[in-house]
């Protein structure tokens, strides 16, 4: 019979119901989303069941679908969503169904697209089909054929990266030279290519899903089982000699058998390569030649390929110089070798590394000069010397008596040219007795050092960076000494000067210019040094919740000065809600304040600075404006460069280095966020503002200035808390303090009388210590999470223990802020004011 939705019209039952029923094979229906919306009675029968199911019912039916490999088929790869995604009629796809009675079918699987009036499909609104085809495709009709029942291998296999890299993979394996094959590791082909295939005297179908007992005799079925055995056990690949009966005669294969691990790292899979060798080996002896060239040639490569691995992942010299020698040495079956790198200030070669010598025969060598021996010799023609014996060579005249104690006889030097042809050094390759080296070793070694001569030229460029990189430091480094020298009596004197109580108003304001500028100098040193620190990677942030409001009070009292000098008006816009990061808060407040800073030296005297912060989404905003002398359109992206600077004219004496702004970007980025300036033009101001992302659940840690308002301070809301301490000295004092902030205060000496007091009176928020007997912080925290009385109050952990780590486990454990003992009134005092009301 015919099934039909109920949201088909009878129109629809009556188009489709003679059509599918009359085709002799399983047939159904699918719109442009791929929704089956009608099948016949052999459908039916083959699914095993209606495909009704809203989960089930979408361009395959209900059943699992295996391609011809094997391997689990993603919908939108098989017959009917490619007839709708590309508008092409699909004349035969081989998969198999595994159905709900754990059997499974081999079927063809055939679809053409439905145009027009063809069908009384709807089309899709959702674009899935093709473009072009889009406007006319108003579904698909499906046929399967079944072919009969095929044998169930075991789970389905589902291994993503096969499923993602299958037809790039199936494109490759097929333009192979030769034969390709992959079993899993029961011995099922999982794939071959046509080459295997032809081979095998089978087709792809018959193939798949089989083992070798199933497709070859017992003899050739033992060979290849036992030879995926030693590759399956072996920690390289096995190449061996496989013979196969065809139709014209019986074939050798040089094989190589080799292992794919799985996602857990095991071996999985078993694959094979083969070239037939058959015309070439007309005797044993010539067999044996073509393996040992072909596996030569295979080491060869490998070797190649080694070297360039390791030479990719270093940018340091003697590492490069070791990987390129070692390589080197092996092709030419010695084991001691020397690279030399040139000299250009002496004309001479230097010992860059070596291999196989005693360190008192390289330290003999200082400089070797153009012509003495080989290697000199090699400076001098800038071409290939081979000396077969140094006992018989004048180039050894000078050094044949090291030579001797060394233990070498011949000796192969080749120049290492670059790509330009700029000469850099000599590879020496040594030899214990008389040798000439033949064509295919000199032509290996070339490949070696010319692969290796662009690395070398790398490290060379890296070192001479790391060299510049080194003065510079130690330039910025002597040149904060030099200046701080200076600085320290000038700010003694003034200070001195402080405390006279004779100076007239005159000698007064000049003091206080002094001060200022000597601060200022004291400044640009400070970022000179932290900007060099920051390149070097020395500086780490200390994170730890961090309250920023408390961070932009700091920043505010640093700047203050600087500010009130130059007679701006500071206007601040903080949240009256806390905006908590994860991060360093000194080095936050030092963003902040460079940019005050800033805009207090590019701001014309009395002029106007903006300070403001807010939470968008989960990051916090802060916006550092001012109505200063703007930054041109040109100037803009380059403003956070080093030693950028904005034309300022008249106000370039308080340029400063150009660093300050790099330093808050540097720092800001440490943070995970990002900082960007804005400006209408010279003249217009500007705006720097911050983005930093928000912490979760996070506490601030306050060593600082309060970042909160006066207002706050002034009046704390009345909370109930309750302190936990098993020091009688610690829990008496904190409860003291916090009375003195107004708070109504309950102690326990004990996590067990903590809990007795939870039953008793319900509290806004507990302290507790960390290392307690009987119950610690850990455990009493996890009691309270769980406790109806207690589950949502604020749980604080006051320890001596303030690692990362430590305040990572506290959080876990269920605290929601973490302070280190000892705890300061302003820091406990910022906390409960943080919280909400």
């Amino acid at each position: 019979m015919l099934a039909m939705p109920a949201a088909q019209s009878p129109a629809s039952d009556a188009v489709w119901h003679p059509l599918l029923e009359a085709l002799p094979s399983a047939a159904y229906v699918c719109d442009r989303d791929g929704r089956i919306v009608a099948w016949n009675q052999l459908a039916e029968q083959l699914w095993q069941q209606d495909p009704v199911d809203e989960a089930t019912n979408f361009w395959t039916g209900p059943c699992q679908v295996l391609s011809a490999t094997g391997f689990p088929m993603p919908s939108t790869e098989c017959w009917a969503a490619r007839a709708v995604f590309f508008g092409e009629a699909c004349r035969g796809q081989l998969v198999t169904l595994s159905l709900r009675d754990g059997s499974c079918r081999e079927v063809l699987a055939q679809a053409n697209p439905l145009r027009g009036n063809s069908g009384p499909i709807a089309g899709s609104q959702n674009g899935s089909a093709r473009a072009g085809a889009a406007e006319l495709i108003t579904g698909v009709l499906c046929t399967l054929t079944d072919l009969g029942a095929v044998p169930r291998t075991g789970e389905p296999w589902n291994d993503e990266p096969w499923l993602e890299h299958e037809q790039r993979f199936t494109r490759f394996m097929q333009h192979l030279p030769g034969l390709a094959w992959i079993k899993d590791t029961k011995g099922r082909y999982a794939f071959v290519n046509d080459a295997a295939a032809q081979a095998f005297q089978h087709s792809r179908e018959e193939i798949i899903g089989r083992t070798d007992d199933e497709l070859f005799p017992p003899a050739t079925a033992a060979m290849f089982r036992e030879n995926d055995r030693q590759a399956l056990t072996a920690t390289t690949r096995l190449e061996t000699i496989e013979t196969l009966q065809q139709s014209d005669g019986l074939h050798h294969s040089l094989v190589s058998k080799f292992v794919i691990p799985g996602v857990d790292g095991k071996p999985a899979w078993v694959a094979g390569m083969a070239i037939d060798i058959t015309e070439r080996l007309e005797a044993s002896k010539t067999m044996a030649l073509i393996k040992d060239e072909l596996a030569a040639q295979l080491t060869d490569l490998g070797r190649l390929h080694d070297m360039s691995v390791n030479l990719s992942s270093t940018l340091e010299m003697r590492p490069t110089l070791l990987a390129m020698l070692q390589t080197a040495i092996l092709f030419e079956g010695t084991d001691r070798g020397v690279v030399w790198l040139f000299d250009e200030e002496t004309n001479c070669l230097r010992v860059g590394a070596s291999l196989g010598f005693p360190e008192e025969f390289i330290r003999s060598f200082d400089l070797i000069a153009p012509g003495s021996g080989a290697c000199g010799e090699c400076l001098r023609t800038r071409e290939r010397v081979i000396v077969e014996d140094m006992e018989d060579s004048p180039l050894f005249d000078e050094h044949r008596h090291l030579a001797r104690e060394a233990g070498f006889r011949g000796v192969h030097s080749t120049p290492l040219l670059t790509r330009g042809g700029k000469f850099i050094g000599v590879l020496s390759i040594h030899f214990v007795a008389p040798h000439v080296p033949t064509p295919r070793e000199m032509h290996l070694v070339d490949l070696c050092t010319r692969q290796a001569v662009d690395y070398i030229e790398n490290a060379q460029l890296y070192a001479q960076l790391r060299e510049a990189d080194r003065r510079k430091d130690e330039f910025l480094a002597m040149l904060a000494h030099e200046l701080r020298n200076p600085l320290a009596p000038l700010s003694n004197s003034l200070h001195t000067l402080r405390l006279c109580e004779e100076l007239s108003p005159a000698a007064h304001h000049v003091r206080e210019i002094m001060e200022r500028q000597v601060q200022h100098m004291v400044r640009l040193v400070d970022d000179l040094l932290e900007v060099s620190r920051i390149t070097r990677g020395k500086i780490v942030l200390r994170k730890e919740p961090v309250e920023l409001l408390t961070a932009l009070g700091s920043a505010v009292e640093a700047s203050r000065p600087l500010i009130e000098a130059a007679r701006h008006q500071l206007h601040i816009d903080l949240p009256g809600y806390p905006l908590c990061v994860e991060g360093d808060a000194v080095r936050l407040s030092q963003v902040i304040t460079n940019l005050l800073n800033n805009a207090a030296k590019y701001t014309e005297e009395g002029g106007q600075i903006w300070l403001a912060a807010r939470r968008e989404g989960d990051s916090a905003i802060i916006s550092v404006r001012d109505a200063g002398l703007g930054i041109s359109a040109e100037m803009l992206p380059k403003i956070f460069d080093m030693f950028s600077q904005v034309d300022r004219t008249t106000r370039r004496a308080q340029g400063g280095l150009g660093i300050g702004l790099t330093l808050a970007k540097s720092l800001v980025q440490m943070h995970g966020g990002t900082i960007e300036a804005t400006s209408a033009g010279v003249g217009q101001g500007s705006e720097f503002l911050v983005r930093l992302p928000l912490a979760l659940r996070s506490l601030p840690v306050i060593h600082s200035p309060s970042v909160v308002s006066n207002e706050l301070r002034e009046a704390l809301p009345r909370r109930r808390i309750l302190v936990i301490d098993d020091t009688r000295a610690a829990v008496y004092t904190m409860g003291r303090l916090l009375e003195t902030m107004g708070q109504h205060v309950r102690t326990a000496s004990s996590g067990k009388e903590a809990l007795l007091h939870v039953e008793r009176e319900p509290f806004d928020v507990i302290i507790s210590d960390i290392g307690m007997p009987e119950m610690d912080g850990y455990e009493l925290a996890a009691k309270l999470r769980k406790h109806p009385k207690a589950c949502h109050v604020v749980l604080v952990a006051l320890t001596g223990y303030g690692q990362d780590s430590d305040k990572l486990q506290a959080r876990e454990a269920g605290f929601d802020y973490h302070l280190v003992k000892p705890a300061s009134f302003d820091a406990l005092r910022d906390l409960l004011a943080a919280l909400p009301v």
